[in-house]
């Protein structure tokens, strides 16, 4: 007989339950954010999020939702951090509504691509609560990394450019070394200044693309073809002139400087010496054998 009145009680403790738990308030979530963000490499930017929260169900019990915010899936090479990232929301009457707004603190710590989107999601969650049902809501946001120039870099190998020795009339082939240390691809331009009219400079290629180690060989190896018109001394002025792949202007250049000297073969007097010696011995020799056949036939 004592279990009736159990489970009588267990029942309508269960109905009634089940009763507050449809007028418990559903609050909608909106979040508006720039979600399209730009960012340096080793900087911060700082960005704020408008949250509304509104209701339109009538709930008998007073209450008070607790908010938080978090950033999820946030890439490794990200720091992101939310302030507030949790308050309380009075919910009250039949319907209504509030807003809040967050500063969100983004922060590179490494390195990647330029202008490739990385994205994470801001996560707005009401935890279930007297008269308050659970919601999750999320906002993704898309961060892109700028341009870094860490500049290009010129080398020739093997080659002493500071004192180059070329024979006029001849044309010398030299390897340069390319090197892309930016973020991004970049489109380079190769031009010679400070260069004499004795001289002639050229490059093999003269214009192309270097991509960055995130997309491929970050190195390009071109020709320096030196071809000197006349003896003596010169400087050159290699510039290399660079951009981003995209970009319209080239708004960065690496120079390098070689020093050349083209030389005239001189004559070997020694060997003029010989050869004038050799010519006249055979020469008299021919004219002695000639005069004595002219005796022998003329006996």
């Amino acid at each position: 007989m004592k279990i009736l009145p159990f489970l009588v009680t267990t029942m309508v403790a269960l109905a009634i339950s089940g009763y507050a738990s449809t007028l418990k308030k559903e609050i909608n979530i909106d979040i508006y954010v720039d979600n399209n963000v730009m960012i340096k490499a080793r900087s911060m930017e700082t960005i704020t999020a408008k949250i509304e929260f509104y209701w339109s169900s009538f709930s008998i019990f007073p209450s008070k939702a607790e908010v938080h915010i978090e950033a999820v899936n946030v890439p490794e090479w990200l720091t992101v951090s939310i302030s507030p990232s949790t308050f309380t929301l009075p919910v009250y009457g039949w319907i209504g509504n509030d807003t809040e707004s967050v500063q969100i603190n983004i922060k590179t710590s490494d390195v990647v691509q330029a202008f490739i989107p990385h994205s994470f999601k801001l996560h707005v969650y009401i935890p279930s609560s007297i008269g308050i049902k659970e919601t999750h809501v999320y906002k993704e946001i898309n961060v892109t990394m700028d341009f870094l120039d860490n500049g290009i870099g010129l080398t020739i190998p093997n080659v002493d450019f500071k004192n180059l020795k070329i024979k006029v009339g001849e044309t010398e082939r030299i390897d340069m070394i390319i090197t892309n240390y930016c973020n991004g691809d970049v489109k380079v331009k190769l031009e010679v200044i400070n260069i004499s009219d004795e001289w002639e400079i050229d490059f093999e290629p003269k214009d192309f693309v270097i991509p960055s180690l995130f997309s491929g060989n970050n190195q390009k190896t071109v020709k320096i073809v030196i071809s000197p018109e006349e003896a003596g001394r010169g400087e050159a002025l290699i510039i290399a002139n660079y951009s981003y792949v995209n970009s319209m202007n080239s708004s960065y250049s690496s120079p390098i400087s070689i020093s050349m000297q083209a030389i005239k073969e001189k004559t070997n007097i020694n060997m003029i010496i010989l050869i004038s010696i050799i010519t006249t011995s055979i020469v008299i020799a021919v004219a002695i054998y000639l005069k004595k056949r002219g005796k022998k036939q003329g006996k």
